[in-house]
């Protein structure tokens, strides 16, 4: 992940029709989860706590195990879209993240951080539509990033093929992404592109139950799933997060990345009686088995 909630040549296409998605039919009602991070000595070193609200994120506090620092993030809606995201420690505002709508789409994110002196956004993209595509412009001041691109979405509103120019560094990335007939990502290909030729860097293959993952349902239904999918390639670029996660409507059983051919990933999964993830326990390793990291989330249920 690391903080979604910042707090993301030929088109291809995906081989998927149009599909309407399994309801969340679930007895058990999600109260709340966390996220905690493990040094490789199995010490916790942060942990997210996240309330829900009618299955939408409402607050996040963070502890640092370190030294009991605790820090807070606050959800606000407005008309039942997410509109803005404040991050704040020791009562005062350190951040916000937020999003606006034109004719209910996401036309523009922006994240500020109050300790920057200019006031100006750490980071601003805003999104118009072009026919069958999204097209973006990002300005990110902390780094002077600039950059455009396009994101195409097929009829089930996955992202099937993400490319962004860095204007700067003349350099241009491309992600085409495949799934599966149930809406989750089995391939995500990721590529650099030289005068309309694409040289593939590297792949993910990822595995599916056919169990329901939990935590993409608090995800689509805090941020919907056009905006999700939007936002997307905002996340942590880390391999060892598995991002996939976040989108997957049924649970990741297994992620495999040639960007690390000899490394593996381990994931360990408990099931409700009614199959969806109760807990999932991620852990990457190098080639000499040796723990590089490790966190676990897990879902408190009410009845």
């Amino acid at each position: 992940m690391r903080k979604i909630y910042f707090v993301l040549s030929i088109i291809f296409l995906a081989a998927c029709s149009k599909q309407t998605d399994v309801p969340y039919i679930n007895t058990n009602i999600v109260e709340s989860f966390s996220i905690t991070y493990f040094n490789i000595t199995g010490i916790p070193l942060t942990t997210e706590n996240f309330s829900l609200e009618n299955n939408k994120i409402a607050n996040v506090t963070i502890l640092n195990h370190s030294n009991n620092e605790i820090s807070n993030i606050t959800y606000n809606y407005s008309s039942d879209k997410l509109t803005k995201i404040v991050s704040t420690k020791n009562n005062v505002e350190t951040s916000v993240t937020e999003l606006l709508y034109n004719d209910n789409q996401l036309s523009e994110i922006s994240f500020i951080k109050n300790d920057n002196l200019d006031g100006t956004n750490i980071l601003k993209v805003n999104y118009t539509s072009d026919l069958n595509s999204i097209l973006f412009s990002s300005k990110n001041n902390s780094n002077n990033e600039i950059s455009n691109g396009t994101i195409t979405l097929d009829t089930n509103d996955n992202r099937i093929y993400f490319e962004e120019n860095d204007l700067i560094n003349n350099q241009t990335k491309v992600i085409q992404t495949e799934y599966d007939a149930t809406n989750n990502p089995k391939k995500e290909m990721f590529f650099s592109k030289d005068n309309n030729i694409l040289h593939l860097n590297f792949s993910n293959i990822i595995t599916h139950n056919s169990e329901r993952n939990t935590l993409y349902n608090i995800y689509e239904n805090t941020y919907s799933k056009r905006t999700l999918m939007l936002i997307y390639h905002l996340q942590s670029k880390a391999i060892n997060n598995i991002n996939t996660k976040n989108i997957s409507p049924n649970i990741v059983s297994e992620f495999h990345s040639s960007f690390a051919d000899n490394f593996q990933f381990k994931i360990d999964n408990t099931i409700t009686n009614d199959g969806f993830l109760e807990k999932g326990i991620y852990k990457y390793y190098d080639n000499n088995s040796n723990l590089i990291s490790h966190f676990e989330i897990e879902f408190s249920f009410k009845n």
